[in-house]
């Protein structure tokens, strides 16, 4: 847009009988406003505008006029039907939508202007700041637009919203400029003057808004705009001053941080017209990695109780992973599991991680359907060597002794096989014929603390006796 550099409202007249309203090459940023008006018998046109320079940004009125019809004056656009007298207007900018049934009488009521600024007329450059035209009136009806024109700012401002929002670009003083338009196409003027000064402007690159950190040592990174209006920065850690800084146009600083908790960092200016400017930054400083407990306990009937719980009052946790071996199980930062599991040992690790990075493990180890057992074995073995001067003798005691070794003998007597609960004993005596004697006693005992020694054992025993029992009938049949 551009400013308003002229304006031309024609109301309460009588346009008949002649050569009409002309309007030659209507430039930039032009208002024209015609109502309340007889416009009849007048040749070529009633009215004829003729577009300029930029005359898109031009604005043209043409509401509540008698035509000397009522169907309204003749154009081929915006009034086809219209039997009244003809215009020549562009079509684009304007507002032609009602006219009058009968000649116009001087009896309307301006609307009434009410502006005002929301805060001071001391403007901060680049801030948005809020004019409020809500409270104005129109006597006899009723408001339809409202127009801001900044002329310094080359700019016009039109909206059916009576809060109109305006950015300076510019320093210095301004007036801006007013207009509503009423039902009837009155219009109404006010002026506000506003001085927009420049304010320094803080911009705050790091840390961000939210920031998280485990870091010690936090880097501070800021600019001002317009550090020449500004006499001072302070830097503020919450509520304590933790530096003072001459004004520049950029600022590389480090905090050191001590103690874990929220924190934030405001950064002050105070400009030379004694102004205050402030911009602030939340963050957290957490350290402290997260309170885990893991508690494993093995039931029997090989059942597993898992109770766990992660807290973390700083920054909040991040991820919490509960896993049994590889296994994940669960997610959550607290609970119980209840697991069934087949007999081993097993490991189960909770792992988590707050917002700030840090980290705690721990680990328990756990054996489900563990089975104590202890074997001892007891082996006396005699032997009883009669010598004599025959070498056959000698030779055939050799032999026996081989044979006895390898469990083979004349001679098999079970003295008993005896299988219980606790104790299993089985005694063997073998005897020869011959000047050579030998005995073997084997006692094996077996103590576990179940009470019932599982079938397989038994079975196997059993085997093992038939087995040496065959042995020793096939080496008599032999002899």
């Amino acid at each position: 847009g551009g400013f308003l550099k002229s304006s031309i409202t024609v109301k309460y007249s009588n346009i008949v009988n002649g050569g009409g309203l002309i309007i030659n090459r209507v430039g930039e940023n032009t208002l024209i406003n015609v109502t309340y008006s007889n416009i009849f018998n007048d040749k070529p046109y009633g009215i004829y505008i003729e577009k300029g320079y930029k005359y898109e940004t031009t604005r043209i009125y043409l509401n509540n006029n008698w035509w000397g019809d009522p169907s309204g004056p003749q154009h081929p656009k915006l009034n086809p039907r219209g039997k009244g007298c003809p215009i020549y207007v562009p079509t684009e900018g304007i507002t032609l939508t009602k006219w009058l049934s009968k000649p116009s009488t001087p009896m309307l009521k301006y609307p009434k202007v009410v502006a005002s600024i929301e805060g001071s007329t001391k403007v901060p450059i680049g801030k948005e700041i809020v004019f409020d035209l809500s409270k104005s009136v129109d006597p006899d009806g009723r408001i339809v637009e409202y127009i801001a024109v900044i002329p310094s700012e080359h700019n016009i401002i039109v909206t059916s919203d009576p809060k109109i929002k305006v950015k300076f670009t510019v320093a210095g003083p301004h007036d801006v400029v007013f207009y509503i338009i009423d039902n009837d196409g009155l219009i109404s003027r006010k002026v506000i003057k506003v001085n927009v000064i420049r304010y320094p402007l803080i911009i705050i690159y790091s840390p961000k808004e939210g920031f998280i950190t485990n870091l010690k040592k936090i880097h501070l990174k800021l600019s001002i705009k317009y550090c020449e209006e500004v006499t001072k920065v302070y830097i503020y850690l919450n509520n304590t001053c933790i530096a003072k800084l001459a004004p520049k146009y950029s600022y590389d600083l480090i905090l050191n941080m001590s103690k874990d908790g929220r924190y934030v960092i405001r950064v002050i200016a105070k400009t030379l017209s004694s102004e205050v400017v402030e911009r602030n930054v939340s963050i957290i400083y957490d350290a402290t990695p997260p309170k885990v407990y893991l508690s494993v306990k093995a039931l029997p009937g090989n059942v597993v109780i898992i109770n766990w719980d992660v807290k973390d009052l700083v920054s909040g946790l991040y991820k919490t992973l509960l896993t049994l071996g590889s296994r994940i199980i669960s997610k959550k930062p607290s609970g119980t599991l209840k697991l069934r599991l087949k007999p081993g040992t097993y490991e189960v690790t909770l792992s988590t991680e707050d917002k700030a990075g840090n980290r705690a493990i721990v680990a328990r180890k756990v054996t489900v359907g563990q089975i104590t057992s202890s074997t001892t074995t007891a082996t006396k073995v005699s032997k009883t060597t009669t010598t004599t001067k025959s070498t056959t003798t000698s030779t055939t005691s050799t032999k026996q002794l081989l044979t006895t070794s390898s469990v083979t003998t004349h001679k098999v007597s079970t003295a008993s096989v005896t299988t219980s609960i606790k104790t299993t004993t089985t005694s063997t005596t073998l005897r020869t014929s011959s000047t050579t004697t030998h005995s073997l006693t084997t006692k094996t005992t077996t103590k576990t603390p179940s009470p019932k020694l599982p079938n397989t054992l038994l079975i196997g025993g059993i085997i093992v006796i038939a087995i040496i029992t065959t042995l020793i009938a096939l080496v008599l049949r032999r002899k």
